[in-house]
């Protein structure tokens, strides 16, 4: 019985020795493998040396001088990325850091290491003036195509997120009155950056004295009541009047009235009234009212008028009326065609179908307070009908999901009308010897539709519209038709909208735009029939365009063409329909013009187009030619210019066969320039 019972103790604890002796076992070989895994990270690397190779090639050396494992895909390494090293008693880690980008990252798995991208890198640094060496505040931060920026605080620090870097990705630094700036960021190898930036030079002129008031160019006067300069000059506080044949430069706070023939700056707030020929420049907070023929700036807040065919502010609280106005954030009005902010819903797009037309399309800017609204349409099934409307609307929020909005528009309405007086869609079987002419009328539309929010981007509308055409604007060209009759009608509409469609990004001034370039540009005429009895249209245009940067988002442009001319003569309905003829020539021209970039992409410009030749009458020897375009990439570009003396919308192509880009590029920490 002793023996039983010293034998089954002998066992409890042989099996107690056993576990113990295994989770020992257990424990060892976990702190080996741990061992192992800080042991091939921080193994010694006796010597490496890699010069001008590629990412690939120097990791596949290093796996071969080490003796360890990598697992990698070669493509995801920018192709021009270009290594050298020359290293002694290194461990693995310090030489995988010096090889790698920042936007990847490594790890050991059992006996090699896997090397994969970052799903995101979070880069800080300072950005500072080349020439001062002092920081910048205010700067926008662009990172490739991302339609938002972030902005450098008032001390010129930075901390941004960064996504994984694509091949030819950079980071684009933007200011007033300093070169924008390039960071290549496909070989960056420390999270912390130091971004210089070189200041456009401004012209220094010495002012003439007048009585007791002058000023010095090195030393400004301050606490001015007065300030008066022949040319041009710089002051500090002036508090009542300023006033410059040229130029205006307060390098402080402004109060008062300032007025110049050119152009107006302001480093800091302004209150009061600028007024200038070109441009006005705030670099803080405007409380008052900017005037001025091309630009008005104001980096900070905007609490007043911002009048001029380009607008632009931080923020906006005031009033802003333009051909162009842009806003980082707005709680204000913009009145004009082109209006954009960095907030949600804006720019729409709507495609919808009413009593009138079949087919309809709405392109909407600006915000819920007021927005500028372009409208066109046709008809086509049962009678051929189109038009084109612009006009402006409010929206009234009711909830997250529900709004109202109210719009209003005035535009112009052609009917196609045959020989016999009717009207006939495209599936209809004309009379044989008929032919089609126009009529025109205007349009005026009330819409009120109520919006069904479905998702982040898109709702759905529907609701009554009240229609009033007026009566034919042309001579009746047909018998037995007077026009479409004055009508006063109510209607309906309902379609969807789309706030993703179409996105632009909002910065000072595009890398993608040169300082000047070259383009060859091919035109087409939509072909939209005119109600003249002898008309002479143009038919196919072929340009040589010179466009120069001239300041901010405003380039000069000049170009020379020719173009085919398509001379059409017909006379009156009287009793029959005479044959009418075509002939065709051709006439050359030179236009002169300014563009005016409001986005990334989207442009408008007015050109002065002066036939040299003209080889028809009917011709107008000046014409003034608004165009409106969007930028399909660096080089392409697709606008539409609308011709008033021939009543035509054209379709223009154009391409840049050479030019210097508008940019200073920069190297990070080494300050270096391109």
């Amino acid at each position: 019985m002793e023996k039983l019972l010293f034998i089954k103790l002998n066992s409890s604890l042989k099996n107690k020795i056993l576990r113990s002796h295994g989770l020992a076992f257990l424990f060892l070989l976990c702190i080996n493998n741990l061992i192992v895994a800080q042991s091939l990270l921080k193994q010694k690397v006796p010597q490496f040396e890699v010069d001008n190779s590629s990412i690939s090639l120097a990791l596949k050396k290093l796996s071969a001088v080490s003796k360890i494992p990598f697992s990698f895909q070669s493509d995801v390494f920018e192709e021009n990325s270009i290594v050298s090293i020359k290293k002694r008693n290194c461990n693995l880690n310090e030489l995988l850091s010096l090889i790698l980008p920042i936007f990847y990252q490594y790890k050991q798995e059992k006996d090699y290491v896997i090397i994969t991208p970052r799903e995101y890198t979070q880069l800080s640094g300072y950005v500072k003036d080349l020439s001062k060496q002092e920081n910048i505040g205010h700067v926008h931060l662009v990172y490739s195509n991302d339609v938002n920026y972030k902005e450098t605080k008032k001390d010129g620090s930075f901390n941004i997120s960064i996504p994984f870097v694509k091949k030819g990705d950079v980071l684009l630094c933007t200011k007033e009155f300093y070169y924008d700036t390039i960071v290549p960021l496909a070989n960056l190898h420390s999270e912390y950056l130091t971004i210089t930036m070189r200041p456009i030079p401004v012209l220094e002129m010495t002012p003439v004295k007048l009585s007791s008031i002058s000023n010095n160019k090195n030393e400004p006067k301050n606490n001015l009541p007065f300030a008066f300069h022949i040319i041009g000059g710089r002051s500090n506080n002036v508090k009542s009047f300023e006033f410059g044949t040229i130029f205006n430069h307060n390098i402080s706070n402004g109060k008062g009235i300032q007025i110049a023939g050119v152009i107006n700056l302001i480093d800091k707030s302004m209150s009061g009234i600028q007024i200038a020929g070109l441009h006005n420049y705030v670099g803080d907070t405007s409380k008052g009212i900017q005037l001025s023929a091309i630009l008005n700036k104001t980096e900070g807040l905007s609490n007043g008028v911002q009048l001029a065919a380009i607008n632009r502010s931080h923020k906006l609280k005031g009033v802003q009326i333009g051909i162009i106005n842009v806003a980082d954030s707005s709680v204000g009005w913009t009145i004009g065609p082109l209006n954009f902010a960095n907030m949600n819903h804006f720019p729409r797009i709507s495609y919808f179908t009413n009593n009138l037309f079949f087919s309809n399309v709405s392109f909407k800017l600006g915000n819920e307070k007021l927005y500028f609204v372009a409208n066109t349409g046709a008809s086509y099934i049962n009678k051929k009908r189109y038009y084109v409307s612009v006009g402006f609307g409010h929206d009234f929020r009711l909830s997250q999901k529900l709004s109202l909005s109210t719009v209003l528009t005035y535009g112009r309405m052609r009917n196609f009308v045959y020989s016999d007086g009717h009207q006939y869609g495209i599936f209809d079987k004309k009379p044989t010897a008929s032919y089609a002419r126009n009529t025109e009328n205007a349009l005026i539309q009330l819409q009120s539709n109520l919006n069904f929010s479905i998702s982040q981007n898109t709702s759905l509308f529907i609701g009554p519209t009240f229609n009033y055409t007026g009566k034919n604007v042309n001579e009746p060209i047909v018998p037995n038709y007077s026009g479409f009759p004055s009508n006063k009608l109510l209607g309906w509409q309902f379609g969807i909208t789309n706030q993703s469609w179409l996105q632009t990004r909002i910065i000072n001034r595009m890398f993608e735009h040169y300082k000047w370039s070259v383009q060859i540009g091919l035109e087409q005429n939509l072909a939209f029939v005119n109600n003249t009895q002898s008309k002479a249209l143009r038919y196919t245009n072929i340009d040589v365009r010179f466009q120069k940067h001239l300041m901010e988002s405003v380039s000069f442009i000049t170009s020379f063409g020719f173009n085919q001319v398509q001379h059409e003569n017909y006379n009156i309905y009287s009793g029959s329909y005479d044959n009418w003829s075509l002939s065709h020539k051709f006439s050359y021209y030179q236009s002169l013009g300014l563009k005016l970039y409001a986005t990334k992409h989207l442009y408008a410009g007015l050109q002065s187009i002066i036939l040299i030749n003209k080889p028809y009458s009917e011709q107008s020897r000046i014409s003034w030619v608004p165009e409106l375009g969007w930028d399909l990439g660096k080089k392409i570009s697709l606008s539409s210019l609308y011709y008033p003396s021939e009543r035509n919308v054209y379709i223009r192509l154009g391409y840049i066969i050479f030019g210097k880009k508008n940019y200073s590029l920069h190297t990070v920490n080494n300050k270096t320039e391109n």
